[in-house]
């Protein structure tokens, strides 16, 4: 991850679960440990929630596909300098309905069609909008 802009100044806040096997270490920023953050430490710029509870079903036209994938909010593209090379880069996830995709599932996806406004159903329930 060191090719992020200004990665001097990005910290990663891991969740650490103990149990009797011991502990399971996995990257995760809560919603509400992000907004506390965002709210109790002004030094912070911005913040970024992120989660990953495993592959999710995604359904366009008659496909079906089992991708990974991280929930996230707008910050997160303030702070990480992934190159969005289709879609608003100022803005890639302008509401909760939005969703970017990596060029690869893209393509996966809708082959050579213009992803960009396409609408995909994710877990059967909730349209997102390719953004």
């Amino acid at each position: 991850d060191k090719f992020h802009a200004d990665i001097d100044r990005i910290q990663h806040v891991v969740l650490n679960l103990n149990n009797p096997e011991g502990t399971i270490t996995w990257h995760s920023t809560p919603g509400p440990l992000a907004e506390a953050i965002k709210t109790g430490i002004p030094e912070v710029e911005y913040v970024a929630h992120v989660a990953n509870d495993g592959p999710r079903l995604f359904e366009y036209k008659d496909l079906t596909f089992l991708p990974g994938g991280y929930f996230t909010d707008p910050d997160f593209f303030k702070i990480f300098s992934y190159k969005i090379i289709a879609g608003d880069a100022n803005n890639p996830l302008p509401s909760p309905s939005s969703i970017v995709l990596t060029n690869s599932l893209a393509k996966k996806i809708f082959g050579n069609e213009d992803p960009i406004g396409k609408v995909v159903k994710v877990r059967s329930e909730n349209d997102l909008m390719v953004t």
